[in-house]
């Protein structure tokens, strides 16, 4: 079940539960408790407007990665121009830490790739710039690979504008 309809199924709970406290306030002739549990249906009534637009957005890896470069420029200032100073590969080795396999990274000395908390000696920023995810598998994954690849396409693009 999605969250989504997790959501929905607990509006949709709730108001039946208003509904019938309003009903047994109205047995009990008690018009302002009745007219209480009523404004409480009527008001997760009208969140459910609310839950239909949350369409399940699938979005593609493309996509993902070009939210992603997008924020990069806007929050992080990571421009073109900016990224035009990285000339020694910078961009594809931070993309090539974010992209490596866990499985890797314990296998390669810690000194080079670095640990959860520390990048090695392979990281091309500061140490506050690597930020893996800590997210579950595989949404951390997934967010570490779109880091990866709009890193990659930071480098790609850097690489078109020194044609021109």
């Amino acid at each position: 079940m999605t969250d989504k309809e997790l959501i929905k199924q607990e509006i949709e709970r709730r108001i039946v539960q208003a509904e019938e406290f309003a009903e047994r306030a109205n047995g009990a002739n008690d018009d302002s408790s009745k007219l209480s549990w009523d404004f409480v249906a009527t008001q997760n009534k009208s969140l459910l407007q609310f839950i239909e637009p949350l369409q399940e957005t699938k979005k593609t890896g493309v996509e993902l990665i070009a939210d992603e470069r997008q924020r990069q420029i806007e929050k992080e200032g990571w421009t073109a121009e900016h990224d035009a100073e990285h000339i020694c590969g910078e961009l594809t080795d931070a993309a090539v830490m974010y992209a490596m396999r866990g499985y890797w990274k314990k296998r390669i000395d810690p000194m080079i790739v670095g640990t959860e908390d520390m990048p090695g000696i392979m990281w091309p920023f500061g140490e506050d710039g690597f930020k893996p995810s800590t997210a579950e598998w595989p949404d951390g994954r997934i967010r570490d690979l779109v880091k990866a690849g709009a890193l990659i396409a930071a480098e790609i693009d850097r690489l078109l504008n020194l044609k021109q």
